[in-house]
């Protein structure tokens, strides 16, 4: 039987946009594709895995973990590139742009311009068209950040809405959807997510449901990840459903997937990403000392997982509870035993 391997792609947008193809030796994310996949896979990565590690992911999803190799042909995994003129269009923002106004799903002052042709004064959100999780997104307002514009560049401008929670909703190629309620901190960058029972879910997903049959309309075989936000102005509470359209894996789906391998009968869970300069403790081993106590239990189907190996500048967990406010607090507890800060805001829920 021929050996699939994979490849984390993560730098897809990268790739769409400049029309080349560059396969990654590693990426900062080869922990997620352990916990996400099973033993009939390979992962393609010169990362040298701590055997303990490896352990840890098989005893916590009770099932063998995909083998690991440095040489061979490999798939990416990340995104797919055998439609990748079309994958390109679907990913920029102005093709979301445009179709969110075409469905009639947004009612705010927003456009598409060059970066040479800046010349807002407004409080603005501007967007490189291949962007993705934060990254090249500047507010107008903040003279300083428009010194990283390119000037030959597309970007996408939009009003800076006053969000109170961020979503995506994920859907496969076989008709499955996956929902999160996303982390975004104050320069938009992605730190996390919830999934499992959301208030929110059953509006998002049937709200969608035009944008993904456009999007199918136009033969996009894969999966199909949309974002969009819920925000308040005055007391008026309303929703931007198309924000964005990614075509290929997203963190979001990829904490549901690891939630469903690891745990089914939890409600929820929260995955949470810090940087590792922020934590006392270092290595996977140490942390695991650390928290040894608070790690997930099988029998009441409650507590923590690592889910990093600590390789990288990222490290993240996962928690189990019924509640976002039993995470939030099972988080605060962790956060004393492995750092020496302040819980970062942006993981401070508001009840």
């Amino acid at each position: 039987m021929e050996k699939i391997i994979y490849y984390l792609n993560d730098n897809y947008e990268q790739c769409l946009s400049s029309g080349k193809i560059i396969e990654n030796q590693h990426s900062v994310w080869d922990d997620l594709f352990l916990w996400c996949e099973n033993a009939d896979v390979f992962l393609k990565t010169n990362t040298e895995y701590n055997p303990k590690f490896l352990d840890y992911i098989e005893k916590t999803k009770e099932e063998e973990c995909p083998n690991v190799v440095k040489v061979g042909r490999a798939k990416p995994w990340w995104g797919k590139y055998d439609q990748i003129e079309l994958a390109k269009k679907i990913n920029s923002k102005e093709f979301s742009f445009e179709l969110s106004k075409q469905l009639g799903l947004i009612n705010h002052d927003g456009g598409i311009f060059f970066g040479r042709d800046i010349e807002f004064k407004k409080n603005y959100i501007c967007k490189d068209i291949y962007s993705f999780s934060g990254i090249n997104t500047f507010i107008t307002n903040i003279p300083e950040t428009l010194k990283f514009l390119n000037m030959d560049s597309k970007y996408l401008y939009e009003e800076n809405l006053p969000r109170i929670a961020d979503f995506g909703t994920s859907l496969m190629p076989d008709g499955k959807i996956f929902f999160s309620e996303n982390i975004i901190n104050k320069n938009f960058f992605y730190k996390g997510s919830f999934v499992g029972q959301l208030e929110d879910k059953t509006h998002v997903e049937q709200s969608l449901k035009p944008v993904f049959k456009e999007i199918k309309k136009l033969g996009w075989e894969d999966v199909i990840q949309i974002d969009s936000i819920k925000y308040q102005k005055s007391t008026k509470t309303d929703y931007y459903l198309l924000m964005e359209i990614n075509a290929r894996k997203s963190m979001g789906l990829i904490s549901n997937l690891m939630k469903n391998k690891i745990n089914l009968n939890s409600p929820l869970a929260g995955w949470f990403i810090f940087n590792k300069k922020d934590l006392r403790v270092k290595t996977f081993t140490d942390c695991l000392l650390a928290i040894e106590d608070d790690l997930l239990e099988k029998n009441d189907q409650k507590g923590v997982v690592i889910t990093s190996s600590f390789h990288y500048k990222f490290v993240h967990f996962l928690i189990f509870d019924d509640s976002k406010k039993e995470i939030n607090l099972r988080l605060m507890k962790l956060w004393k035993k492995v750092s020496d800060k302040r819980l970062p805001i942006e993981f401070i829920i508001d009840f």
